[in-house]
């Protein structure tokens, strides 16, 4: 085996010439105000975990779509297990065209006639060939072949602990697996992966169970090269009001940056809090915060 290095001076070089260019790195996320909480960077594996219902598959499918309005020319393929591109495509009609979702996934008689639903799926359709959504079996060969032969420059993973890998134990192996050959997209094909992730209960407040309390590194479920193979971590806790919280638990380069969102659940659509809402939101960021729990147990 021929050995592979590189002086410093090679890299040193292209970093010096990038900096005096004056060029920024790359960062594909253009959903307004999370560029700088949430950036999709090339060669990054990014981690979104969240509760049953908390948004989080709304939320990373948007990024994704965002990203391909902002980033001509950008290719991204979706590998979600759990629900139809038609079902995650009609979130999207709901979001950019503001209307209620249920109308969309209803067919509401005379809906394709008005002119915010049209101009919504003029959007999706301006990007429709550089977006492409995995086929079963949900695995790290399909995927791979997929890649292979789409070429994506951002891959979304929704979600990580449901990708097989062939591996003989499952479980924890499995997804140690899966989160290798993200980090080897990252690393030898300089993609920008995003992996939803679910996540154990934590303690809220008062000591009880709950998904909206004591969210942490050790809350992401199956394995603690979650977290590790990441280079962000990402919790998201929306309670009933659609009240928010996107919180960053890790992150190899930059700050640990927060925001708090209104999710509306009728058009699946999140956005920044405004100033009204934030004394609304103060007591949700009480019980929504990180108690920097840096343990726990794995299943």
């Amino acid at each position: 085996m021929n050995p592979r290095f590189q002086t410093a001076a090679g890299y040193l070089g292209r970093l010096c010439s990038e900096i005096a260019a004056g060029c920024p790195p790359r960062n594909f996320t253009a959903t307004p105000g999370l560029e700088a909480v949430l950036p999709l960077r090339p060669g990054e594996l990014a981690l979104l975990g969240g509760a049953p219902g908390s948004g989080k598959t709304s939320l990373a499918f948007s990024l994704i779509v965002d990203a391909l309005r902002a980033n001509p020319g950008l290719r991204a393929l979706v590998a979600n297990v759990e629900m139809p591109p038609e079902r995650l495509l009609a979130r999207q009609l709901a979001r950019l065209a503001g209307l209620e979702l249920c109308r969309i996934e209803s067919h509401q008689p005379g809906l394709s006639e008005r002119p915010e639903f049209g101009a919504a799926v003029a959007t999706l359709e301006a990007i429709a060939d550089r977006l492409a959504f995995q086929q079963p079996p949900f695995d790290i060969r399909n995927l791979e072949a997929a890649g292979l032969r789409f070429e994506p420059e951002l891959l979304c993973v929704d979600y990580v602990q449901r990708i097989g890998a062939g591996t003989e134990g499952g479980g924890r192996e499995n997804i140690e697996a899966v989160v290798n050959f993200l980090r080897q997209l990252c690393t030898e094909a300089g993609c920008s992966v995003l992996g939803v992730a679910a996540i154990h209960r934590g303690k809220d407040a008062r000591g009880q169970s709950s998904y909206l309390g004591g969210l942490g590194l050790a809350s992401f479920r199956g394995s603690s090269e979650l977290e590790f193979g990441a280079d962000s971590c990402f919790t998201l806790a929306t309670d009933k009001r659609g009240r928010a919280v996107l919180a960053c638990h890790k992150n190899r380069y930059g700050g640990l940056q927060s925001a708090r969102l209104q999710f509306d659940f009728a058009r699946q659509s999140f956005r920044i809090a405004s100033e009204s809402d934030q004394s609304v939101l103060d007591d949700a960021a009480e019980r929504f915060a990180d108690f920097a729990d840096d343990g726990g147990d794995d299943e």
